[in-house]
Formats: structure tokens, C-alpha cells, sequence
């Protein structure tokens, strides 16, 4: 996006050379005039030379401080999830971003600087950990949005209960595997893709789709 304004389909999701992670972006889609997010990621994420996703993040956080339009990001969010494993099987999920809150299912407060933030172990997690049963409350962890809130909190749990219903009908079968899983997921993504690019007035969200699967590794 650039001045509020929707961006040619671009590449979203990139896989971090020689960490078990990913990053991905929303919001802003230029650096400057000359360079775009999916530009500067592809050779980022190959570059970094980072050890782990917390130094990756902070790099990051530094080089898109002193790259990034200052007049744009005065105008426009600006976001990174930076998620995966670390070197001893730990989820970590970092949050880079301009904005300084969301107000419902709107970002809010747009800072010409951007700040980095663990946001799974320290805050996500600890909500999630019942201290009676000493064990995670779900079990198969969280879900984390990104970009134009509203089609994931209006439509990610009636797609879910859709395809629960499908499985009891017999018509689907449930995921029993990364793939399944992933394929599911997708699904869902391209529904919600296919509603804007059909119905919606701004159709602000499209392709191409990109889904990553990582698993824990301990080394």
C-alpha cells in the first residue's frame, strides 16, 4: 500500500537462509521509490547473517529504520511477523512494526520509526498456559493476522466450523498431516482472496498464495 492506496500483487512471505523461520510483511508495500517491501526481503532474508530470529528481528528493525520512507510511514502502517523455531526447538514470534495499537480491527498511530517485539512467549503464551494443569490451554497454538483484519475475524472460525461440519457429513476428511493442514489453510486464504477480487469494493486483498510449513528441529 502506498498513500492508502492498494499495490499491484506482490509476494508476501519469505523463508529466513539459515533459520528455521519466516517473515512476512502488510501494510506499506515500498521502501522508497525505487525499491519494494517484496524487493528488499527477497535479498534481506538471504543477507541477514543472523544467528537467531531475535538478532534477525532487531537487524531488521534497524536496516528498515534507515531505509524506509519517513513520509510514508507517517500515513501508512507498516508491519513484519517474523516467526519460527529457534536452534532449541523454542517458537518465537516477532513483531516489527510502526503502529502503536489497533483500535477494533483498525490500525492506529503510525510512527516514523519502527520497534520489534517477542510476542508469543512473553505475552501470547503466558495467556494461553493453565498454571493448575500446568499445560497450554489450545493445544495446537495461535493464530496471528495480518494486513485487513476484518475477512479473518468475521470469517477464519465459520470456514473452520464449514469444514468440521464437512468431515462429520463424511464429504471431507480431517487433516492428519502437515500437508493436510496446509491445504486447509489455503482453502481458506483463496475464499477469502476470491471474495474481494468478486464483491468487494476495494479489492484490497488478492494473491499470489504462500503458505510455508516449519517444524520444530532440535539441533
Amino acid at each position: 500500500m502506498r498513500d492508502g492506496v492498494p499495490s499491484a500483487s506482490r509476494r508476501k512471505l519469505f523463508e529466513i537462509n539459515g533459520l528455521n523461520a519466516t517473515v512476512s510483511y502488510f501494510g506499506l508495500a515500498e521502501i522508497n521509490d525505487s525499491v519494494t517491501f517484496e524487493q528488499f526481503l527477497d535479498v534481506f532474508t538471504k543477507d541477514h547473517g543472523a544467528s537467531d530470529l531475535e538478532a534477525f528481528a532487531n537487524s531488521l528493525t534497524l536496516e528498515l529504520c534507515n531505509r524506509v520512507d519517513k513520509d510514508a510511514l507517517k500515513k501508512c502502517p507498516s508491519g513484519l511477523h517474523v516467526c519460527g523455531f529457534t536452534a532449541s526447538a523454542t517458537p518465537e514470534f516477532w513483531f516489527v512494526r510502526n503502529v502503536r495499537g489497533i483500535d477494533d480491527k483498525n490500525y492506529v498511530g503510525f510512527d516514523e520509526v519502527y520497534t520489534a517485539t517477542e510476542e508469543l512467549r512473553g505475552h501470547h503464551q503466558a495467556l494461553n498456559f493453565d498454571e493448575s494443569k500446568q499445560d497450554f490451554i489450545n493445544q495446537f497454538g495461535m493464530n496471528f493476522a495480518n494486513g485487513d483484519l476484518r475477512p479473518f475475524h468475521y470469517a477464519w472460525r465459520l470456514f473452520d466450523l464449514f469444514a468440521e461440519n464437512m468431515v462429520s457429513e463424511g464429504v471431507a476428511a480431517q487433516p492428519t498431516s502437515h500437508e493436510d493442514a496446509q491445504k486447509r489453510l489455503e482453502w481458506k486464504m483463496q475464499a477469502i482472496a476470491g471474495f474481494y477480487s468478486s464483491a468487494a469494493i476495494e479489492p484490497s486483498i488478492g494473491g499470489p498464495i504462500t503458505t510455508v510449513v516449519l517444524s520444530p528441529i532440535v539441533i
